[in-house]
């Protein structure tokens, strides 16, 4: 484990639906396991319930290893509305090549459907 496989059980700690100061958890199953090629990242999907307030939080395997960080992606249909329930986070073997672009808010394709930032909403 420790690898965001298809199919493998992760849990999301974020901070979009928990009690002020604390944290809410999201299980859930790696879905995808994806490559921007035009950004050089790694991301996987999953069936969890992330929320875009839980941008930044870690994605756990159930051996406790952080397998990624929670992203909010941006993917907008063909009549320019965002689609909802894309359960996207970056995966842990790009964190350390990509942090100081995540940092200045810099990995973005060029058309803007998707990007990943660098959030952490905890208190």
């Amino acid at each position: 484990m420790g690898s965001a496989d298809v199919p493998e059980p992760i849990l999301g700690i974020g901070w979009s639906n928990g009690v002020e100061g604390f944290p809410s958890a999201k299980f859930g199953v790696v879905t995808t396991v994806k490559h921007y090629p035009d950004l050089d990242v790694r991301a996987f999907q999953s069936d969890a319930a992330f929320d875009p307030g839980d941008s930044g939080g870690p994605v756990i395997d159930m051996d406790g290893n952080v397998v990624g960080i929670m992203q909010f992606i941006r993917t907008m249909n063909s009549s320019g509305v965002r689609i909802l329930g894309q359960q996207t986070a970056l995966h842990v073997s790009s964190l350390k090549e990509t942090l100081d672009d995540l940092k200045a808010g810099k990995l973005k394709n060029s058309t803007s459907e998707y990007w990943f930032e660098l959030v952490y909403g905890g208190g």
